[in-house]
């Protein structure tokens, strides 16, 4: 992930105020080219504060946390076992949660996929309360999430659609107050949006606004059948892990032994739909489903509902995407449904056959050494400092090349950007007690694994469910 968190950064200085409305991020990207909330967050804080990057990663990392609090609010609606979900249906989250790369990897990068996905993940579940248990208040709290997710990121715009659609198939079921309710939700959102779009059409106009993402460049960039056939493609690359694709090997797989292997399984855990879950997380997803033959009819229709999110979310977030991606895009749209796959295991773990149980235990094990520790050990090596590296020439850069070599190619890159914008990060401050911190690291996940271990041994053995 080269880039993505310079211009991420770039925006919320930008917000803070005294910019030209005119900038480029990174020197490219308009500013309409990606929504504004995260930025703004994060603008907020640095404003008090100073416009350091340390203030904004501190900020951006608790923001990132944020969709475990949706996990939890998920967990009490698809729970089976209620002295299972009011004991240990917590911890075993958090354990999965903690070893999952593609969770913490994400929670310590700068970017605004953290909180998109708290609102959409909060979103699903405050809209399944209102359709369950018909409550008003929740369903308007779910559509007001999902605008907030949609001024995030972009990436929430397949779980509005779908989510949109769904309740407008269903409304007919509701008896009274339908109309107050639809007239209630379009007003709250679009009062939402229009802080966001209003002044963006205002300022840049109605082209620049709906054109500049990534998305719209690419569906003009390709006809309509060209585009169809490249969805498809990128549906098969995310769902087939790359190795498989013909030995497909990345070009920058030619550094040191331990970044070859960092960029393999981060590649993997973030852009397949299968390996996000885990080494062995897919297996207990599919085991999870595998026995759930509803009988009741309320049973049914949320099942169609799930099936229904997952086929229409991988589809349209792959079409979303302007070009082909041959590592898999499930990083682009698909974290929200990975998120569900974590809470959906721990929510009904009693209900998972116990040879299942035993490997998902030593599936986490192989996340937490390949995807959790091995990442953060590289990240906690020195890297480069020059003060003044935009007068430093190209001789500099190439000398921070030649250090960085052993950390794979985008960390060549990312340490490039740093020292061009004489950025200072909150691990050069903790440089020196950096060991200390990597041992508190192992020390956590060594401690998440146990109580998984623990959870899964004194698991009762429970019929699955029906």
């Amino acid at each position: 992930m080269g880039g993505d968190w310079l211009g991420h950064y770039e925006r919320a200085v930008f917000f803070i105020g005294g910019s030209d409305p005119g900038r480029l991020i990174l020197g490219y990207n308009p500013i309409p080219a990606r929504p504004p909330l995260v930025n703004v967050l994060c603008a907020l804080f640095m404003s008090v504060s100073n416009r350091g990057f340390v203030v904004y990663q501190v900020t951006n990392t608790v923001l990132c946390a944020c969709p475990v609090l949706a996990a939890c609010l998920v967990m009490r609606r698809i729970a089976p076992i209620k002295r299972w979900l009011h004991h240990q249906a917590p911890i075993c989250l958090g354990a999965l949660l903690a070893l999952s790369p593609m969770f913490v990897q994400n929670a310590t990068y700068t970017w605004p996929r953290g909180l998109t996905n708290f609102y959409v993940v909060a979103g699903i579940g405050f809209y399944l309360i209102g359709w369950q248990r018909r409550e008003r208040a929740a369903m308007v709290t779910a559509f007001v999430m999902l605008a907030a997710g949609a001024l995030s990121h972009y990436s929430a715009g397949p779980y509005v659609v779908f989510l949109t659609a769904h309740y407008l198939l269903c409304l007919w079921r509701r008896r009274a107050g339908r109309m107050r309710e639809i007239l209630t939700i379009a007003l709250i959102c679009t009062a939402l949006l229009v802080t966001w779009f209003g002044w963006s059409l205002r300022v840049y106009g109605l082209s620049a606004t709906l054109t500049s993402n990534t998305s719209a460049k690419g569906m003009r960039e390709h006809s309509a059948w060209d585009h169809f056939i490249q969805s498809n493609r990128n549906t098969l690359y995310t769902l087939v892990p790359f190795p498989l694709q013909r030995g497909l090997i990345p070009d920058f797989f030619r550094t040191s032994a331990l970044a070859v292997l960092r960029d393999a399984t981060f590649l993997q855990y973030q852009t397949n739909l299968l390996l996000a879950f885990g080494a062995l997380g897919w297996l207990a997803v599919s085991a999870r489903l595998w026995p759930a033959r509803p009988r009741a009819p309320d049973q049914r229709l949320t099942l169609c509902f799930w099936c229904s999110l997952i086929v229409f979310v991988v589809y349209l977030g792959n079409y979303m995407h302007g070009t082909i991606d041959y590592y898999g895009l499930t990083h682009i749209c698909l974290q929200p449904l990975v998120l569900l796959g974590l809470v959906f295991i721990a929510g009904g773990l009693p209900a998972l056959p116990a040879m299942v149980r035993r490997l998902m235990v030593v599936g986490c094990l192989i996340d937490a050494l390949l995807g959790v520790l091995l990442h953060f050990y590289l990240q906690s090596l020195a890297l480069p400092h020059i003060p003044d590296a935009q007068s430093a020439g190209p001789r500099m850069l190439d000398a921070i090349a030649e250090q960085t070599m052993g950390l794979g190619s985008t960390a060549i890159a990312n340490t490039r950007l740093k020292a061009i914008n004489n950025l200072v990060y909150l691990g050069d401050h903790l440089e020196p007690v950096n060991a200390v911190l990597v041992g508190a690291v192992v020390i956590g996940c060594l401690a998440w694994w146990i109580c998984l271990v623990r959870i899964v041994g004194g698991t009762p053995k429970l019929a699955p469910l029906r």
